[in-house]
Parts: structure tokens; sequence; C-alpha cells
């Protein structure tokens, strides 16, 4: 009688030429090349292919409302922007601030990033500056070091305001304290 479990095309045979160990090793390696590229495939998300599966909202959701978006995404925005050509009043030309604004719509927006010395517990405060000369403060700007940013949206209320100032404010008032920068629109 013939054993059957020796009847296989590799069973029962030893790979003992250097040409078989070869063929062994190559089919092991790309194995193990497939399993790896196979198991860190990521499809991308850029190229749909196929239909798009809709799910519903979750239960809790509320809805949002914008004042005059309907009008605006009817007629179109017109957006206004610009960018503050800033000047250093007190480090000789170490303190740098990039300051950037678009409004339209009734909204604003407004992003501070400044590059000023440390001001060892004394926060900087960023003003907006109208016609009439009066400073008005916007908030006071966030940071660490040497790294100070300020980031304002929401509704319009300083696109007509040109000027600009960043200052030192050891007391939280609405005054100017120690203008450090200082510039427009």
């Amino acid at each position: 009688m013939r054993d059957l479990a020796r009847s296989g095309p590799f069973l029962g045979k030893r790979i003992t030429s250097r040409k078989g160990r070869m063929r062994l090793l190559v089919i092991f390696i790309a194995a193990a090349i497939a399993s790896y590229l196979i198991g860190n495939y990521q499809p991308s998300t850029a190229k749909q292919s196929g239909p798009v599966v809709l799910r519903d909202a979750p239960n809790d959701l509320t809805g949002v409302s914008l004042a005059g978006i309907s009008k605006a995404i009817a007629t179109g925005v017109s957006l206004t922007t610009g960018k503050a050509v800033m000047k250093d009043l007190k480090y000789g030309g170490s303190a740098k601030a990039e300051i950037t604004r678009a409004y339209g719509a009734g909204l604003y927006k407004l992003d501070v990033n400044a590059v000023l010395p440390d001001p060892v517990n004394v926060p900087y405060a960023f003003w907006l500056v109208g016609d009439d000369g009066v400073p008005v403060l916007v908030d006071y700007m966030k940071g660490d070091k040497t790294q100070w940013t300020l980031n304002v949206s929401g509704p319009d209320k300083f696109s007509k305001l040109t000027g600009v100032i960043i200052s030192l404010e050891r007391t939280k008032d609405n005054k100017v304290e120690e203008k450090i920068m200082e510039g427009s629109f």
C-alpha cells in the first residue's frame, strides 16, 4: 500500500539542492513583502471609488443660524482683505508682527502672529484705532516667551478701524500704556 500522507508535490521530498533552497527563500521573501504591503495599505480618501454612503446625523445636534448668511449665499460675498504694515517702536527692529484681516457680509476675521521679546509677567494687548484717534481694545494676545498670537472672528465691529497698536499693559483698563509696535492697514 501506498502512504497517502507523503504523496503531495512538496511532501516527502527534502529540498537538498541549492537551487531548491533558493526558490524556497524567494517565495518566503515575496510572501513577507506582500504581507507587509497589504498590512500597510491605506485607501486614499481623495479618490472615491464606489457609492457614497450616507448616514443619519446624531439625534442631539442643534441647528445653527448665522445672521445674514442666506443673503450672502444668494448674492455672493465681496471680501475685503488687508495686511498691516507695522513699525517697531521699542526694540530697535527685533519686534515683528504679521497682521491680516478679512471682512464682508457682516463678518470680520483678524489674525495676528508676532515675535516680541518676553514681557515677563506683563500681557501684550492688541488695539485698533479709528479716524478719531481713539484706540479700541480688541483683546490680549496669547503666547509664551517670544511667540504671540491673536485670532478674532465674528460680527464686524472693526472694519472701519485702520490703525493698529500692540502694547504692554500692566493694568487692565481701556488706556494704551506702553506702545511696542504701531502701524496701519
